[in-house]
């Protein structure tokens, strides 16, 4: 993907983030950005990805994929078989196909042209390429989150992270409070570290989804890491259901685990929880029609979800954790995330006062015109000429 122009300033985005997500918030960013500083006059943009399995990239005319390890084997998960696709691309010289691994040699044969001015770094696949100087380019990262440092993952990733952290010229942090992580977990003065928000996606159009889902309330995204606090949410939401017989909770992304159908059961609750999958032209409806987007997350970024909502005109109900109260600041009902009675007040507050209802709605428009990718794009330009100063 590369958008050809004279004499302009070259930028070179591998293909990993992309390519890790179908949909999600990080392949949206960057999608987002390719979108909107491609449109630039002076700027070129490059992007190591010949076909895609993402829908965003799609979306901007990126053949969609032929095949990738995610849905080999009819899809059945095993240990090693990202490994033994690749292996399985490269010894049959493409005949079985895996379009991870035509992107990322893709990607490697540009980072070793070297034809392009800045590299906006977007995977850690891509970090040996950066080992003993061999890539002589400013390089920036965005740094989404410190989730895998918060919560204690494999220490080898942990390790690659924080490596390529110290060897990023300017590091992009999505929130000041990622920004405080990164100063925290990696030792990294914040004169290296540029705050850019994020900006909704969501497409603002109704087409009439959420008329057809009745009486519900909404929890979008992962729901299985802990951190995101699932189960607390179920529980704590468990009085009320018990009074409110013909409210829902939809619940968004992957089908309900063994495990939170069982919790269900036990809790009396099992037809009270309902799994859809959505298509990205119905998030709109989706939220504009609930009485509430509650985000119980311990931990995010930032949460892209939180002015998806502000823009659909829908209530929200946040954690009192994390950057939640820098992105929403008083166009939200918080609540402790370790405190089931506080998350029913804010609902059953909310349930009670249509007055509230509208306050909510009117400051959530009015906070999310501080939030577009059009600022972000120009905020991140500023970083690329101030990395690329830095090195005349």
């Amino acid at each position: 993907m590369v958008s050809e122009k004279r004499n302009a300033l070259r930028i070179f985005y591998d293909c990993l983030a992309t390519e890790g997500q179908e949909v999600g918030g990080v392949s949206r960013y960057f999608t987002e950005l390719f979108a909107y500083i491609s449109k630039l006059p002076d700027i070129e943009v490059l992007v190591g990805v010949k076909e895609t399995r993402n829908v965003y990239l799609q979306g901007l005319g990126v053949p969609a994929s032929k095949g990738s390890w995610h849905s080999a084997f009819a899809g059945i998960s095993f240990k090693g078989k990202r490994l033994l696709c690749r292996w399985l691309f490269l010894v049959s010289g493409g005949l079985f196909h895996d379009s991870e691994t035509l992107n990322w040699l893709y990607s490697r044969r540009l980072i070793c042209q070297g034809d392009f001015d800045l590299w906006h770094f977007t995977g850690l696949y891509m970090l040996p390429l950066l080992a003993n100087n061999r890539i002589k380019k400013p390089l920036v990262i965005t740094i989404h989150d410190l989730t895998p440092e918060r919560f204690a993952w494999n220490p080898k990733i942990l390790k690659k992270r924080k490596e390529l952290a110290l060897t990023a010229d300017r590091i992009i942090a999505v929130s000041r409070k990622t920004k405080h992580d990164i100063c925290e977990y990696w030792g990294i003065a914040e004169d290296r570290i540029d705050v850019v928000y994020h900006a909704p996606s969501v497409v603002s159009r109704d087409s009439g989804f959420g008329c057809t889902l009745g009486d519900y309330l909404l929890f979008i995204g992962a729901r299985a890491a802990t951190y995101k606090n699932f189960s607390f949410f179920v529980r704590a939401l468990v009085p009320f259901l018990l009074k409110n017989l013909t409210v829902k909770v939809i619940c968004t992304g992957m089908a309900f685990s063994d495990g939170e159908k069982m919790l269900f059961r036990q809790l009396g609750i099992e037809n009270r929880f309902v799994q859809i999958f959505v298509k990205e032209s119905d998030f709109f409806s989706l939220y504009k029609h609930a009485r509430a987007f509650i985000y119980p997350s311990l931990y995010e970024g930032f949460g892209i979800p939180i002015l998806d909502a502000f823009v659909s005109g829908c209530p929200v109900i946040l954690a009192r954790a994390s950057c939640f109260p820098e992105i929403a600041q008083d166009a939200a009902l918080y609540f402790d995330p370790t405190n089931e009675v506080e998350l029913l007040k804010c609902v059953q507050l909310l349930s009670e006062s249509s007055d509230l209802r509208r306050e909510l709605i009117e400051k959530g428009r009015k906070r999310v015109k501080a939030f577009s990718w059009s600022i972000a794009s120009a905020a991140t330009v500023e970083v690329y000429e101030r990395v690329l100063q830095e090195w005349k």
